[in-house]
């Protein structure tokens, strides 16, 4: 169901037609947007971008590890009708899908 959310989002998009997202839930992340150089010690581990994107209903998550595994992306999306938030990790090792219910 929110797989489809994002299908239909998207779809939205390629339409040209951003859709509102104006519940304040869509804003529960804007504290993680940014740019973090995560380190253990003083080894650097790699970086995180986090940007809100599609009209701030997505919160796009680009991790570069300063050594492998590989890159991944992780896109959030929030579905106010089911009250869940979707979390979807875009990896070429291990795609996965996290639904919370919020």
């Amino acid at each position: 169901m929110s797989i489809g959310m994002i299908g239909f989002v998207a779809s939205m998009i390629m339409q040209g037609f951003s859709p509102p997202c104006s519940d304040d839930r869509y804003n529960d992340f804007d504290f993680w947007v940014g740019t973090w150089d995560v380190y253990v010690g003083e080894s650097l581990m790699g970086r995180n971008v986090i940007t809100k994107e599609e009209a701030g209903c997505l919160v796009l998550e680009t991790w570069t590890s300063a050594r492998p595994p590989p890159p991944f992306m992780a896109c959030t999306a929030y579905d106010p009708q089911a009250l869940l938030r979707l979390t979807q990790h875009l990896h070429s090792r291990h795609p996965q899908a996290w639904l919370v219910q919020i």
